[in-house]
């Protein structure tokens, strides 16, 4: 009786011991796997970053004289808000149309070198 339990243990712990192996094998092989897909995925990760932060600032460099453009017609429409309150226009009326008109030949006329007048 004693030997039969010495030869089930002991095939118990051979089948183990082989059967560790499988598992280590499999193991090593999965975290070298593991390994070479996140250095490949950094390596897209860093390359798709580095092309959006081109895109943005490709982006930025299109928008900025826009986003100029923009704050200057936003500056240009108050001070003639405040132009029609003094010369008491209504925006949109004939009378501040015409107005417009003249400040926009005055700005021309004034813009010239003396001997262009």
């Amino acid at each position: 009786m004693a030997d039969s339990k010495r030869m089930e243990m002991a095939l118990v712990l051979s089948a183990y011991d082989r059967a560790s192996r499988v598992i280590n094998s499999v193991s090593n092989n999965a975290i070298a796997k593991m390994a070479r897909l996140k250095k490949s995925s950094d390596a897209l990760a860093t390359s798709a970053f580095s092309a959006g932060r081109q895109t943005l600032a490709v982006g930025l460099m299109m928008a900025a004289p826009l986003a100029g453009a923009t704050i200057a017609a936003a500056k240009f429409e108050d001070k003639m808000a405040d132009v029609a309150k003094v010369m008491n226009l209504k925006i949109g009326s004939s009378e501040f149309a015409a107005m417009s008109e003249e400040a926009k030949g005055l700005a021309v006329y004034l813009s010239k070198m003396p001997e262009d007048a």
